[in-house]
């Protein structure tokens, strides 16, 4: 990665967590930016695309785009009542 692509972040971290990181840069051979990039990676590898469809859904909620939970569950008992309703005559 060329720095012109590099962004530089500050952020605060547990002095326990900083020691270990020293150590896993120490003992991987590489820096501690490299690991915290790496990490970062994986965590949206992970949990990035739940993350945004959360937000997604939420913003879908504030502009009012939901159907309500009940009709649903009524819409769906009404299809497994006919099912059940078919088979029946069926067998």
């Amino acid at each position: 990665m060329a720095d012109s692509d590099k962004t530089q972040l500050s952020f605060n971290i547990s002095a326990k967590m900083a020691t270990n990181l020293e150590s896993a840069s120490r003992v991987l051979g590489q820096n501690p930016d490299w690991i915290v990039q790496q990490a970062l990676e994986l965590y949206l590898q992970t949990h990035g695309n739940d993350i945004f469809q959360d937000a997604q859904g939420l913003d879908e909620l504030d502009r009012g785009e939901s159907i309500d939970l009940d009709m649903v569950l009524e819409k769906a008992q009404l299809i497994v009542d006919a099912a059940e309703t078919r088979r029946r005559r069926a067998g």
